[in-house]
């Protein structure tokens, strides 16, 4: 994703970890992250981090799927994420990302959850979790959990689509 922005737009880009950012405090006057957070060993770290580049006044745009609010639901998405996705960490619950941004020193300004409807088949493909994961999946998904997460739909009897749920928001640093 750097490389294509830095050779489509006059930009200069960098590679780092989300939670050591290497550019100066107050470096910025916005910053995004999209779908990426539920890979981040230390979110908590990141959002402090994305703080101190921003200058006060400066606004955060982020976008990630989100854990429901009760610890076993919670589990099971994140089990179920990890068995598909090795690379997935944790996804949290809305009121966690709310409470990082705030500790921070953010004002949130708008924050809206929702469901993205998925093709269930496509979506397991995207990572190529080979046979035997691939079948724990399609266990998992036809378990009373995930009805309850991901609204799944069925056509003969296979997974046709599921959705999961995204957090959108836009804070604002604290001046």
């Amino acid at each position: 994703m750097v490389e294509t922005t830095t050779e489509t737009f006059d930009v200069a880009g960098a590679v780092a970890d989300a939670e050591r950012l290497p550019f100066d405090s107050g470096a910025f006057d916005a910053a995004t992250c999209r779908i990426a957070a539920h890979h981040f060993p230390d979110p908590r770290a990141f959002v402090r981090e994305v703080a101190r580049v921003l200058e006060p006044g400066g606004t955060f745009a982020f976008e990630d799927c989100i854990a429901p609010e009760d610890d076993d639901l919670a589990a099971f998405l994140n089990r179920f994420e990890r068995t598909r996705d090795p690379s997935h960490v944790e996804m949290f619950a809305e009121s966690e990302w709310n409470a990082w941004l705030r500790d921070a020193g953010f004002e949130i300004g708008e924050s809206v959850t929702m469901a993205r409807e998925m093709d269930y088949t496509a979506w397991v493909d995207r990572t190529d979790p080979g046979d035997e994961r691939r079948e724990m999946l399609a266990e998992l998904v036809r378990t009373p959990e995930a009805a309850e997460l991901y609204g799944v739909t069925f056509e003969d009897d296979d997974v046709a689509t599921f959705s999961n749920r995204k957090l959108l928001v836009r804070a604002v640093l604290r001046e």
